[in-house]
């Protein structure tokens, strides 16, 4: 598989943002992609209309969520010295500085027993979805799980079994 950086870029006009919408599941609040924010740039590069650059380790396809300042999603970060194994972690970022504030293994992917996935396709693709205090993250056959918004594990599901063809993609809803 082509293991790639991914680089988290978070393109702002260039005025000053006060206070940022919540964005708390796939495609926005009602889950239309709809945005009452105004004054966003329709063009940036590689540093117009930048305010910050953050390299997230790992590989993930998941939307961002914003959540009270902070930024969600999750990755898949290959475990060293295997091929096929990964860390399945929900990575918390300052909006505003775009330092990494958490880091959180939620679970550990056996690569001997995963299924492939699609070559389009990554580890980690479903957006989390933030309901009050709690993060609800899904990876498909390798599992489900919910977490306060501390990095505390409430609970995780496994008994979703079955083979898939793609990898996974469906995102949760509450």
């Amino acid at each position: 598989m082509h293991r790639c950086s991914v680089v988290l870029v978070l393109a702002l006009a260039t005025q000053t943002v006060t206070a940022a919408e919540e964005w708390s599941q796939f495609r926005g609040p009602l889950g239309n992609g709809h945005s009452a924010a105004t004054g966003l740039p329709v063009q940036w590069s590689g540093d117009q209309n930048v305010v910050w650059k953050q390299r997230i380790p790992g590989e993930g396809w998941s939307s961002p969520v914003i959540h009270k300042g902070r930024i969600i999603l999750t990755a898949a970060v290959p475990v060293p010295g295997s091929e096929k194994d990964y860390s399945l972690q929900m990575l918390t970022l300052d909006a505003t500085s775009g330092a990494i504030a958490a880091n959180v293994e939620v679970f550990r992917q056996d690569g001997k027993t995963a299924p492939a996935i699609h070559t389009k396709n990554g580890h980690s693709s479903p957006t989390p979805l933030v309901e009050g205090d709690l993060i609800y993250l899904h990876w498909g056959h390798q599992g489900t799980a919910c977490v306060q918004s501390d990095g505390t594990i409430r609970w995780r599901n496994r008994k979703l079994d079955y083979p898939p063809v793609h990898g996974s993609g469906g995102s949760p809803v509450v």
